[in-house]
């Protein structure tokens, strides 16, 4: 079984990732470790962060200037076979997967090589993602555009992929101690897996100045 969690960076993939790796399904042997930004770390096996990034530069964007599907598809077999002998070596694993939201962008290109892929699609505020971003990197981009962008991009990846193959899980229920169990029960029965004791301790818990 694989996993792969999409969504807008700042929308809480980060987190959700990490809830994964605890429920047993494995994330990657090598993660992007901590920022400022992000102490608790991104959860972005940095092999998939880096053929992700090569693939946008080929197609003459970034992440933060996400090319469009046409763009992508025009790569053709460029990085076919990096992308087969990156699957088929995660694939020794029975339940594995991984996080990177330039996947949102970029996933076309795997599709043929994990045909029965589940996705875990983080949503949160668009006003809550811009004021994170502008924060973060400056207010010198046009971030409503490139939450559009990666809004657009999410629906063409997943417009052919079976309903029951896509789970939605909202950031602000999933970090409210009011809400929390519902979404990450359903979390785990979608991942086909346990939630195991503590694991909320993973968790920083939302406020009202948060």
């Amino acid at each position: 079984m694989v996993v792969i969690v999409l969504g807008m960076h700042r929308s809480g993939t980060s987190l959700t990732a990490c809830l994964i790796h605890q429920m047993g399904v494995h994330m990657g042997d090598k993660l992007l470790g901590g920022m400022g930004s992000n102490p608790r770390g991104h959860w972005e096996d940095v092999e998939f962060l880096s053929l992700n990034e090569r693939i946008l530069k080929a197609a003459g964007g970034s992440w933060i200037y996400p090319p469009s599907p046409e763009k992508i598809k025009a790569l053709g077999d460029r990085f076919t076979k990096e992308i087969r002998e990156l699957v088929e070596r995660k694939s020794r694993r029975p339940k594995w997967g991984w996080k990177d939201p330039r996947n949102s962008v970029t996933y076309p290109l795997y599709s043929s090589y994990i045909p029965s892929a589940r996705f875990v699609v983080v949503h949160r505020s668009r006003r809550a993602i811009i004021d994170s971003l502008t924060r973060r990197n400056g207010g010198q981009y046009d971030w409503g555009e490139v939450v559009d962008k990666y809004e657009d991009a999410l629906f063409n990846t997943l417009r052919f992929v079976p309903l029951n193959n896509v789970f939605y899980i909202r950031y602000e229920a999933l970090v409210d101690k009011r809400t929390y169990r519902k979404p990450l029960e359903a979390l785990a029965d979608f991942c086909l897996a346990d939630i195991p004791d503590g694991i909320e301790e993973r968790i920083v818990w939302r406020t009202d100045k948060g």
